[in-house]
């Protein structure tokens, strides 16, 4: 066989992974030439199958290019036996970087010889990326979601062995200790961090990939962005208040274990409304009628408020048209407010707690 690897030669195949699906397909094709498809198993998605990609591009000499980063997104799962074994094996002309993410979707128990001798021999592979940063050693957070467990002992044997990668870590960063792979041919370096993401109700597109560890010297990173039905995304938090400046990623240089919060503005919220900054969910008016008086809600601080309103770390002033008739306990005048089916009454010099059960005077 001679000549590329046409990009939709498997598109009439899709769903889920299947035993020796793809096992020894191109093996031994020294003629192939060009670079993988980046779509070649875009049908493919589902927990991985016992030897699915096993020795599947084998001393495919020919091969050029870096291996795609999305070559196989649509796996996601526990891992198989064998289930990557020997799959770009002897691919002495594939180069540039491996993709840090390309085995993103497995987690869980490791699995028999389920990375053995994956890039075997790939001589002109010399290093990792996340699509900003390259390092020429394998990143201590590399398969992460794989539980670490010296059994069973041929997990990862001779996996990187014959490449380009560094055979010892660079000065100043540290050899992470995983017993799962400590005969996979290179050290894994570099202290692994974890990334925690409150989502709110909302969730991460298909596709994106979110990082739930880095290194510090594959930083800065950018954060994902997930989408929520109803509402935009106002940015990532450091705190579940979402005080603070928003967060679009990790910095250069970033050490230490990282949780953030996804603030959601309510999207059908009227222009003329006004949404508290840590509970942007809700949506109140900015006019209120109460009997014969008219309340003006407003997000920023009155001089002279009659009605003060706190939220969170926002406090919000009314002030009423008339002072004909106070708005206080007296008279049995409150703002009265519905949110998550329950009614909260507010009067002069009360805080309103929406997450109270109860505010009534």
């Amino acid at each position: 066989l001679t000549g590329s690897i046409p990009a939709n030669l498997f598109a009439g195949i899709s769903g889920a992974p299947a035993s020796n699906m793809f096992l020894s397909t191109f093996n031994g094709c020294s003629k192939l030439t060009g670079s993988i498809p980046a779509n070649l198993f875009a049908g493919i998605s589902g927990a991985p199958a016992s030897n699915m990609f096993a020795y599947t591009f084998q001393n495919c000499s020919g091969l050029t290019g870096s291996i795609p980063a999305n070559l196989f997104a649509g796996i996601s799962g526990a891992p198989a036996y064998n289930m990557f074994g020997y799959t770009f094996s002897g691919c002495s002309g594939l180069s540039g970087a491996i993709p840090a993410n390309l085995f993103a979707g497995i987690s869980g128990a490791p699995a028999s010889y389920m990375f053995d001798n994956t890039f075997y021999n790939c001589s002109n592979i010399t290093g990792f990326t996340d699509g900003t940063n390259t390092v020429n050693y394998v990143p201590g957070n590399f398969l992460s979601g794989i539980t670490t467990s010296a059994s069973p002992t041929d997990q990862a044997q001779s996996m990187f062995y014959g490449t380009g990668l560094a055979s010892s870590c660079p000065s100043g960063t540290a050899a992470t200790t995983r017993s799962n792979f400590t005969n996979a041919g290179k050290p894994w370096c570099g202290t692994s961090y974890t990334i925690t993401y409150n989502l709110n109700d909302g969730a991460f597109p298909t596709g994106v990939v979110a990082d739930t560890s880095y290194i510090t010297e594959m930083t800065p990173k950018t954060l994902p962005t997930p989408t929520r039905d109803g509402f935009d995304f106002g940015g990532w938090y450091d705190n579940g208040k979402f005080t603070g400046e928003a967060i679009t990623g990790i910095p250069a240089g970033s050490t230490g274990n990282k949780e953030f919060w996804a603030k959601w503005i309510n999207a059908s919220c009227p222009a003329n409304y006004f949404m508290p900054s840590d509970h942007p969910e809700m949506c109140f008016p900015h006019v209120l009628h109460i009997g014969d008086n008219t309340v003006y809600l407003k997000s920023e601080k009155q001089t002279t408020p009659s009605l003060n309103i706190g939220m969170g770390n926002d406090v919000f002033y009314a002030n009423m048209t008339t002072t004909a008739t106070p708005m206080n306990s007296t008279t049995e005048q409150y703002l009265k407010i519905m949110y998550n089916n329950t009614v909260y009454y507010v009067c002069d010099d009360t805080t309103y707690d929406p997450e109270a059960e109860t505010n009534e005077p």
